[in-house]
């Protein structure tokens, strides 16, 4: 027995996919020579998603992501890398940076992962990927590898920071703190 159309749950769509085109409406090819940071912020662009685009340094910035997402074109290398980043707690030691590091980078598979701590004690954990177009950039491939380096992204910070040691802290302001003589971390 066939079960009615109108006794399914139906599943939420994330934004970010809603105009997504069926892989055989978008243009596959696009020759090596031609891929250029508009050429390539016009097609997200007319897949649904919002982008800004930094031509002096060859970026684009995918807007309302979650995760922060550039993408950034190397002609000569005929390549382009994905990056994000997500900040982490500015308490974390090295020994447990490096934990996470080792572990993010044994247990997850399309990016690899690197950190970086700034003067003045912020800390980010870094994301990167590489898609590489060297006969032609199928611009289908390149949004399916966008959306699972998104959910990859989402996925480590739901599974390995949020909750947890990692998980970046909003400290109090120093007023604050000499105001109450709370320590910083409490």
């Amino acid at each position: 027995m066939a079960k009615s159309p109108k006794n399914l749950i139906p599943f939420p769509r994330q934004a970010i996919q809603a105009r997504i085109p069926k892989e055989t409406n978008m243009t596959r090819e696009i020759d090596k020579e031609a891929v250029s940071v508009e050429l390539i912020a016009d097609r997200l662009t007319e897949a649904g998603y919002e982008v800004e685009t930094d031509p002096d340094e060859n970026i684009i910035i995918v807007h309302r992501t979650w995760v922060n997402l550039r993408l950034q074109l190397y002609p000569d290398l005929k390549s382009i890398r994905f990056r994000s980043y997500v900040w982490l707690n500015r308490h974390l030691t090295e020994e447990d940076l490096l934990k996470l590091l080792r572990e993010l980078n044994d247990d997850v598979y399309l990016p690899k992962f690197t950190s970086y701590r700034w003067d003045d004690g912020d800390l980010a954990l870094f994301a990167s990927y590489s898609v590489f177009y060297t006969f032609g950039l199928n611009m289908p491939n390149l949004i399916f590898s966008m959306r699972r380096f998104i959910e990859t992204k989402q996925g480590v910070y739901q599974d390995y920071i949020k909750g947890t040691a990692y998980d970046y802290v909003k400290e109090k302001p120093p007023e604050a703190v000499e105001e109450t003589g709370d320590s910083i971390t409490s």
